[in-house]
């Protein structure tokens, strides 16, 4: 199981939404089948994992410095291209 499936699995324990996990087999299947309210759901969840140059700019927000990442192009995923760094009177 990924982070991201035991995040949407705590997500849907916390709003109460009834959630199941789905054998794997061989052939491909969803992650979840949920069912919120009177609906039946099913869900693939994906994940993302950071590249090197983004692990980089999480660590050091982890570690309190003040990062600033453009997220305005229009890429399948976000650039996190680095504005400027640790900048505390552009970052209050």
């Amino acid at each position: 199981m990924t982070i991201s499936e035991d995040l949407f699995e705590h997500f849907c324990h916390e709003l109460r939404i009834p959630v199941r996990r789905v054998e794997e087999g061989k052939d491909r299947q969803p992650d979840f089948v949920i069912k919120p309210r009177w609906h039946t759901v099913v869900v693939e969840i994906k994940q993302f994992d950071p590249t090197p140059e983004e692990r980089e700019l999480i660590d050091r927000f982890m570690a309190g410095e003040c990062v600033i990442v453009d997220a305005s192009s229009t890429a399948p995923v976000f650039p996190w291209t680095p504005i400027w760094g640790q900048s505390p009177e552009r970052c209050q």
